[in-house]
């Protein structure tokens, strides 16, 4: 008599029921659960929005844990930018981590549902994705001088940087000290933003739309670059090395899930309008030569962020 061959059986996969997706998707408003995270869609759009595994249900998934239950108290609504985020660095977002977001954002929901307002906050009425919002408020705002005002928008909406970042997931931090105790303590130099990629970083420093981009005449067809253009150059290229310098010691301090890969940082500079410019044939050509020119850093002006985030919305929405 024969032994017959062994079969190796897989696991049963469990699923989530399109019953408890729904409730998901309902409990958190339509929105993602990441803190400060401004994405949304109603009706929910999977392609944005997923209902992601707080504990992980499959050996070797992000936080598995074999008793993990698949009903409304281990799951939590991302972005798919975020839930990449967090499924990559499970020992930085947590199985408590995680609960805490998600319980929190679920108040916040539930609490301005029973006040009567819509769960997405005091926008523009009829408004709901973050991207129209943001391009209606750039509409509106475009002449505000305060490079403070543009950083918190920038804070607000991070998603408009998703175009000058090609796209890539990440974790954005704002008024990140580079040089100092930590990455967010002070006692360094100050960068607008730090874009942590899964291996490298970006440095990302902000002006206003209204900072001009050209300087005074030189000779007869060529303009200098302004001193706003210059400055922020100089001001993102020295954080950038900063932080190279700095990026070992800052790293030995910090706990294991904070710990930040630098290997090239890509720099940007978001600054003026150029189509309040209204620039010449000559003016353009010094402006684009002068920026081509630049190796390590890319300027991006106000309109072509905003221009970018309208095609994005323009395609998410089928427009």
């Amino acid at each position: 008599m024969t032994d017959k061959p062994h079969q190796l059986r897989r696991p049963l996969q469990r699923r989530l029921t399109s019953q408890t997706r729904a409730a998901a998707f309902a409990l958190s408003g339509g929105m993602c659960s990441f803190p400060n995270c401004e994405w949304s869609t109603n009706p929910p759009d999977p392609a944005i929005l997923e209902v992601a595994h707080i504990q992980g249900l499959m050996p070797g998934s992000p936080r598995y844990n074999e008793a993990a239950s698949i009903n409304l108290d281990n799951v939590i609504v991302l972005c798919a930018s975020h839930h990449e985020i967090v499924d990559r660095h499970p020992d930085r977002y947590t199985t408590s981590w995680l609960t805490a977001a998600r319980d929190k954002h679920r108040h916040e929901v539930a609490s301005r549902l029973e006040r009567g307002f819509s769960p997405l906050g005091p926008e523009p009425a009829g408004i709901e994705n973050p991207l129209s919002v943001a391009l209606h408020r750039w509409s509106t705002e475009s002449d505000v001088s305060s490079e403070e005002h543009w950083q918190q928008f920038f804070a607000r909406f991070p998603v408009c940087l998703a175009a000058v970042l090609q796209g890539r997931a990440y974790e954005l931090l704002s008024k990140c000290y580079v040089g100092g105790k930590s990455w967010n303590n002070t006692g360094g130099s100050v960068l607008d933003f730090l874009a942590i990629h899964s291996t490298n970083v970006a440095c990302i420093e902000i002006k206003a739309p209204t900072a001009p981009l050209l300087g005074s005449q030189y000779r007869g067809n060529t303009y200098l670059p302004s001193r706003d253009l210059l400055g922020g150059w100089l001001q993102v290229l020295g954080s950038r090395q900063t932080l190279l310098q700095s990026a070992a010691q800052l790293n030995a301090r910090a706990e294991p899930g904070a710990r930040v890969t630098i290997t090239d940082p890509q720099c940007f500079l978001i600054i003026g309008n150029l189509i309040e410019e209204s620039f010449d044939e000559t003016q353009t050509a010094s402006f684009e030569l002068y920026r081509r020119s630049l190796r390590d850093v890319t300027v991006v002006t106000f309109d072509e962020v905003f221009s970018g985030l309208e095609m994005l919305r323009n395609a998410i929405e089928g427009i």
